[in-house]
Parts: C-alpha cells; structure tokens; sequence
C-alpha cells in the first residue's frame, strides 16, 4: 500500500496539467538568437489581432487578421496581414483579439506551404486568404505579447 501511495505522489502531478505547464519548447532567448530571428524574418511588426478566421478542416488552424501599428522589418505599404500557424503544431500562438503584439514572420506565398504532415489538400478559401492579403507565419516561439519581458527584450537588443 505505501509503495502505491509513493508512486501516485510522483504521477499525480506529472498527469495533471496546471496553468504553468509549458508545451511549447521554444530557444532561449539571447541577443545571439534575437539577432537570429531579426535577420531571418521577412516581417517585424507590432499590432493587433482584429479578426479570427476559422479553420475548414483539422489540418487548417484558424487564420488571424492582424493590423499593423508599427513596423520595423518589411513592406511598408502593407497596414493589415493575415497570420497563419499551421506549422506551428504545440508552439502556435493563441491571439487574444485587440491586444497588442510583437510579431515575427516568414511569407507564404501559396497554400501548399503551409501543409501539414499528412496534408494533402487546402479549402478554396484558405487559398483566396492567402492570395487577399499578406501571409506569414509565426508561433509562440517568435511572437509575444507587447507588455512582456521577451518583447522587451527583443525591442531592446541592440544587435
């Protein structure tokens, strides 16, 4: 009996998840990953979310308008972006609607590469989402919340 209540002490708290629990393994951020993550980005801005769009099937994650208030890295005529995790898997970012955010991004320039494993086709309106507006794509490893410490981080890295 006190062998199964030794081992139920260790499993409970593996088995239950609390609100700290962390599923994403994301890189430490450093000046050297900063740096990193500036140069390899096609896009750098700050924003909001303004709109979620709903996934058509279990391989679409749901798509997220995003207006731009200031932009530090690509095209400056662009105000509003659509933002697309679907190769984010555990690391994608949940967007609260109308919350400020530093966001970091690659360009997708058709559908298909946003495929999932297994993915072998994409909903008609994910293909005119994409060709509507600019597309990147992100994840909790490369877009903060404004207010938090790795924004501030990133914001300040002089590299």
């Amino acid at each position: 009996m006190k062998i199964i209540l030794i081992i139920l002490t260790f499993l409970i708290p593996v088995m239950v998840p609390s609100e700290t629990d962390v599923i994403c393994d994301c890189f430490p951020l450093n000046s050297k990953s900063i740096n990193g993550l500036k140069s390899r980005s096609d896009m750098i801005a700050i924003g909001k979310p303004i709109e979620r769009i709903k996934g058509e099937s279990d391989y679409e994650e749901d798509m997220i308008v995003f207006e731009i208030d200031s932009l530090i890295k690509g095209s400056r005529k662009i105000r509003t972006i659509l933002i697309n995790q679907n190769d984010a898997g555990n690391c994608a970012e949940y967007f609260e609607l109308c919350s400020d955010y530093l966001i970091t991004g690659d360009e997708i320039k058709n559908a298909k590469s946003t495929y999932r494993i297994g993915q072998t086709a994409h909903s008609e309106k994910l293909e005119k989402l994409i060709n509507k507006y600019y597309t990147i794509s992100t994840s909790g490893c490369r877009s903060f919340t404004l207010k938090s410490n790795l924004a501030k981080q990133f914001l300040t890295d002089k590299n």
